[in-house]
């Protein structure tokens, strides 16, 4: 397992990457390392940047979250160690914008009550759905992508 400023500075490169649309594909980029190693990116991703870009982020390596259980994301969580609480609301955040459910086994792993789900339940609106749908064509999702991505659950 790779050092974690080695794995900071992986996490650095791949977002500046998504920032300035180098046409990297983030995916097959991510692939390039162990199991442990991309699950503490993706938690670098969530506790650090957060909001529409970790989402965005999240959508680049769906394929690889789609194999995700509620055990990969206690992982993702566990990894976490500068802001957990911004982390676990990114996580949340996600699955609300992009899958239209929270899963429980989310809402459990994160310790949260259902005020904070209807929260995220009076939020949803057309400039969010916009903004979804320019993040789904800026990355080429298909049809096919949209769908499994809105039917995810873990």
């Amino acid at each position: 397992m790779k050092e974690n400023d080695e794995l900071i500075e992986i996490t650095k490169f791949l977002m500046e990457s998504i920032f300035n649309a180098k046409g990297l594909v983030i995916e097959d980029e991510i692939r390039k390392y162990e199991n442990d190693e991309i699950k503490k990116i993706i938690g670098l991703v969530l506790e650090h940047y957060g909001g529409n870009i970790s989402h965005e982020f999240l959508i680049h390596i769906r394929n690889i979250i789609f194999e995700y259980n509620i055990n990969d994301w206690k992982e993702i969580v566990n990894s976490m160690e500068h802001n957990k609480p911004f982390g676990m609301d990114s996580i949340i955040s996600f699955f609300h914008f992009h899958t239209n459910s929270i899963p429980n086994s989310i809402i459990n792993l994160a310790k949260i009550n259902s005020s904070i789900c209807n929260y995220y339940n009076s939020t949803t609106n057309e400039s969010q759905l916009m903004f979804n749908n320019l993040i789904y064509n800026r990355i080429g999702l298909t049809n096919k992508d949209k769908s499994k991505l809105m039917n995810y659950s873990c």
